[in-house]
């Protein structure tokens, strides 16, 4: 019998390296600075990667099934609407924005090394939240298109790009491997820590 996870510790250094870290950070922040600009509380902002085990619903989410990882994770108080709200798409279009935001850092900060797989479980997230406001798949792959091109407009903005670089730095650093949202918000992004 062979061993399937033969290439375990190879992967784990592939998900510690500053390679990935870098990536993660930029990611992680698309993903905080976006929900702020929106309105949105950043509760929790971390670059912790976490082993997915084969199988688990998990790895479905992120790569089919297969051993995967997560760079990290970006957690958030969605502000509520209310699904009858005559703005209710205009909300769903900013949860695909902030969404697509990791994947729009990842491009803009890494554009010779985008790797899809790292923004797949943000995609299924929105895809299983806009399914359940009965939304078509057609209506919730526009919502994503728009708002990658959103994400991607806006983290080159000079306020927010700045703000991206703080949080992006902050988070490489390993100082705040997992920092509180409040204090992202409130001194990272503003340049009051470094």
């Amino acid at each position: 019998m062979t061993d399937d996870h033969s290439h375990d510790g190879e992967f784990l250094k592939y998900v510690t390296s500053p390679a990935f870290r870098s990536r993660s950070s930029s990611h992680e922040a698309g993903h905080a600075v976006l929900a702020h600009h929106f309105g949105h509380k950043v509760v929790d902002v971390s670059i912790e990667a976490r082993i997915v085990p084969e199988g688990s619903p998990d790895a479905k989410s992120i790569s089919g099934g297969q051993l995967g990882a997560t760079g990290g994770h970006t957690q958030i108080d969605w502000t509520k609407v209310s699904i009858k709200a005559p703005n209710f798409d205009s909300y769903l279009q900013d949860i695909a924005t902030v969404m697509m935001g990791g994947r729009a850092a990842e491009e803009l900060t890494h554009p010779d090394d985008v790797v899809p797989a790292h923004w797949k479980a943000d995609v299924v997230y929105f895809h299983d939240a806009a399914s359940q406001a009965h939304r078509t798949e057609s209506a919730i792959n526009h919502f994503l298109e728009e708002g990658h091109l959103q994400a991607k407009e806006l983290l080159q903005r000079t306020d927010i790009a700045e703000q991206h670089q703080r949080v992006r730095d902050y988070l490489f650093s390993g100082r705040g491997s997992h920092p509180n949202g409040e204090f992202i918000t409130r001194r990272v992004m503003k340049g009051l820590s470094t």
